[in-house]
């Protein structure tokens, strides 16, 4: 009788299709067992029940996507951004005087234009870094731009430094808009490759501008241009860092509710003895017997690229002692073979999302936390 005819199997496959903590941690440990057993029909056996129970595991991920990260140091609202785009509307008289002397009073005069103009342009901080570095020999990092976008305070030696920055940052930006930089280099076949300015408001240059201001555009074309440029991409790249948070601050919230003692580590903090910290240590970080790992990833290849971090994390923990639990969210951990179920083997079952993380806390070792706490 093959492995798969016994009745063991027969047993585990049917809790690999319940979304039961307890299917989880058995099937987990059934894989692991196998590893360690030198039978390649068992492992193979355990590969699709542990395959099986990630499928269902998948039943507990809500949607998150739909949670757009806003952070708000460096991101401006829709009506501040109205307000600068009506005031250089007023000083270009409906984008009608651009050139490069009128763009570079309006910058020097009111650093947030450049959010508007390299809107336009379709340039982003760091690109246009590296166009004025290359064609204007200004090094200007992005980072120091950002500053004036943003219309944060600044010492007189950065006004002054803004100020004789804006002359080549004008010419920059005005030749790019009016399409005598960044052509298309020509081995690249244009039935492969479109240009950035290929889009509404710049086909033409600053005509395709005015045109555009005066007339706005059909609503069918911002929708194309949505769908080429990503939903809220600008804001998803200038937020990644805060969402995470999604996890954590429902991590945070639990554990403080239910008065369990934890330490949440700090961004890039280096924790004492851990080669790769988690995120929590319970119930602190200098004698932990809990450390708590939290993954939100929304497309497959950083999901497995954070598969591979918990695994580590899972190794460490267990060298130490530790119980290591993971809590993952995300579209990006519906990749099975190489995320999910490694996930769930190297946690042996401990892992938990947004809709099951109370199930932490009938965790023996949390149970003695608070009991001790």
């Amino acid at each position: 009788m093959t492995h798969q005819d016994s009745e063991t199997f027969r047993r585990l496959m049917a809790l690999a299709d319940t979304t039961d903590q307890t299917a989880f941690r058995e099937i987990s440990s059934f894989a692991v067992a196998t590893d360690n057993a030198g039978d390649a029909e068992a492992r193979e056996v355990a590969r699709k029940l542990l395959v099986t129970a990630a499928n269902s595991f998948t039943r507990l991920l809500p949607m998150t996507f739909q949670a757009v990260a806003w952070n708000k140091g460096v991101l401006y609202e829709q009506d501040s951004f109205h307000e600068i785009y009506e005031k250089v509307l007023e000083r270009t008289e409906g984008f009608s005087k651009v050139d490069d002397q009128t763009v570079a009073h309006i910058l020097a005069d009111d650093p947030p234009s450049l959010l508007v103009f390299r809107s336009i342009a379709a340039l982003s901080l760091d690109e246009l870094s590296l166009l004025l570095k290359q064609t204007q020999g200004l090094a200007l990092p992005k980072d120091q731009m950002r500053e004036f976008e943003l219309g944060r305070e600044v010492g007189k030696a950065e006004v002054q430094r803004w100020h004789e920055a804006s002359g080549p940052l004008a010419k920059t930006l005005c030749d790019s808009i009016g399409g005598e930089l960044l052509e298309l280099p020509s081995t690249a076949p244009k039935t492969l490759f479109k240009s950035r300015k290929n889009k509404t408001d710049t086909k033409g240059g600053w005509r395709s501008v005015r045109v555009t201001a005066q007339q706005g555009v059909p609503y069918w074309e911002l929708l194309y241009q949505r769908y080429v440029g990503g939903f809220f991409r600008q804001a998803m790249d200038a937020s990644s860092s805060i969402k995470g948070d999604i996890l954590e601050m429902a991590i945070v919230q639990l554990l403080s509710t239910k008065h369990i003692p934890f330490y949440r580590r700090r961004p890039r903090e280096k924790v004492p003895s851990w080669d790769q910290a988690p995120d929590f240590l319970l119930p602190n970080r200098e004698s932990a017997t809990v450390a708590l790992e939290a993954k939100l990833a929304e497309d497959g290849g950083t999901a497995r690229d954070k598969a591979a971090r918990v695994e580590r994390f899972c190794i460490e923990a267990r060298r130490k002692g530790v119980l290591p639990i993971a809590v993952i969210d995300g579209k990006g951990f519906y990749r099975l073979n190489d995320v999910t179920a490694p996930i769930l083997k190297n946690t042996r079952g401990e892992t938990f999302t947004l809709k099951t993380l109370e199930r932490i806390l009938v965790l023996p070792e949390i149970a003695a936390i608070k009991r001790s706490g």
